[in-house]
């Protein structure tokens, strides 16, 4: 090999100075790297729902849940009414609001109000109750319990604490429980393969006898409606269109962001405090006289007895809605229900008196009343004369109608009717 010239040597030289070293020898071997930590779950965000909303973990056989609670007196007020109203009635007011004969034991003071916000709007195995909040009335108190499940894990204590909620309650009370919150739940206990707590116990559902009352009335029979229009209750803005809440819960369990979760709180607790007053006012509806109503009401109700058959009940209902203020086409369905109620109970001149009323007070294109006093005349009075002119009123309140098949129907029955009544008339002279 060549010698090495000075000038590599010299390079080399700088190099060592500079505490370069040649081979491996004098390396270490690197430090071992510390395990690195997994990632915090999602659902410990920094807005857990424990710092958000009053209340408690409890420990249940069943694992872990949280659970808010609120106390109210009886005697508070919410909007027109006390929570206590609903207490005055016994279950014989309640039968008048449903048909179910296990209403017949029904106990107010024994009942739990339930209300449930899940995950969805529709029904399925997938759908969960993660709140299920229950209200009781407790000596002069009324306690709303809302159990919560912070992730789906903690279920099964959910529906431990419910059933021990429920535990001997003898009745329950719901808003659409019927058609959406206790399906669901059962299909939970199904699930769980337990029980449902509330099978077989006296369900009195609100929203049913609301739609026969209110139907005329309001355009909607939701509960938030309900709450200003009738019982003149306003929430405050920490609600929540019920809506939103499925989307809410999801977010929080992925993210641990609860910050929007006291306002889903507040809406379960102001729909259980809204279902006792609403109790109360629907009693009252049902069971007091009619001449407190409102006249539409009065016309929904009366159609509800006249189903029943409670044709006093009905009789009362009808004339209450025709001595108010009423729409016409609402005016022309009552005038119609009652001339026929007092029909079928052989009560022919009243019925007359009314048809007569009912054309002399409401501009009409209905021919009923003039058929049904052309009737009366014939074969009742047997004065053809009087059948013979309320047909031909008839005939011509027809002719008046714009072309159709209807228009053709009507008029030739009336024709024939006409000839019938000329052709006695003739036989007469």
């Amino acid at each position: 090999m060549a010698a090495m010239s000075d000038d590599l040597r010299q390079r080399l030289e700088r190099l060592r100075r500079l505490g370069v070293q040649r081979g491996t020898a004098h390396l270490r071997p690197p430090e071992p790297r510390a395990r690195e930590e997994p990632a915090p779950a999602l659902s410990t965000g920094p807005y857990p729902v424990e710092n958000l909303v009053p209340g408690r973990v409890v420990e249940t056989p069943s694992g872990v849940c949280y659970v808010a609670e609120e106390t109210h007196l009886i005697g508070e007020a919410r909007g027109h009414r006390a929570l206590a109203e609903c207490l005055a009635h016994p279950a014989e007011t309640v039968t008048r609001l449903d048909r179910d004969p296990a209403l017949a034991s029904f106990d107010f003071r024994r009942a739990a109000f339930v209300d449930t916000e899940t995950t969805g709007l529709e029904g399925g195995t997938g759908n969960y109750p993660f709140l299920v909040g229950i209200g009781t009335f407790e000596g002069d108190t009324f306690i709303v319990r809302q159990y919560f499940m912070r992730n789906p894990a903690e279920e099964a204590a959910v529906l431990h604490l419910v059933t021990e909620q429920l535990d001997g309650r003898r009745s329950l009370v719901t808003f659409n429980g019927r058609a959406f919150d206790l399906p669901l739940l059962a299909t939970r206990f199904a699930l769980a393969r337990q029980r449902p707590p509330f099978a077989g116990a006296p369900h009195l559902d609100l929203l049913p006898p609301s739609r026969r009352l209110w139907r005329e009335r309001l355009p909607s029979r939701s509960l938030g409606d309900l709450e200003k229009d009738i019982l003149g209750h306003w929430r405050t803005q920490a609600d929540i269109p019920g809506w939103l809440i499925p989307q809410i819960y999801i977010t929080y369990v992925h993210t641990g962001d609860g910050r929007e979760l006291a306002r889903v709180f507040y809406h379960n607790a102001e729909d259980i405090l809204s279902m006792v007053t609403l109790a109360a006012h629907l009693c009252d509806s049902f069971a007091g006289p009619p001449d407190r109503l409102h006249a539409s009401e009065a016309a929904s109700l009366g159609r509800w007895y006249e189903e029943r058959g409670q044709w006093a009940e009905a009789e009362a209902a009808y004339r209450r809605a025709l001595a108010g203020n009423v729409p016409d086409a609402l005016r022309r369905q009552t005038f119609l229900r009652l001339s026929l109620l007092l029909k079928h109970q052989e009560r022919r001149e009243e019925a007359r008196a009314l048809w007569e009323t009912w054309i002399t007070s409401l501009p009409s294109d209905d021919l009923t009343p003039y058929v049904e006093l052309a009737k009366h005349y014939e074969w009742r009075d047997t004065d053809l004369n009087a059948a013979r002119t309320w047909t031909q009123w008839a005939l011509h309140t027809a002719r008046a109608w714009p072309p159709s098949p209807t228009r053709m129907l009507a008029l030739a029955e009336l024709e024939h009717r006409l000839e019938r009544l000329e052709r006695k008339l003739k036989r007469e002279e």
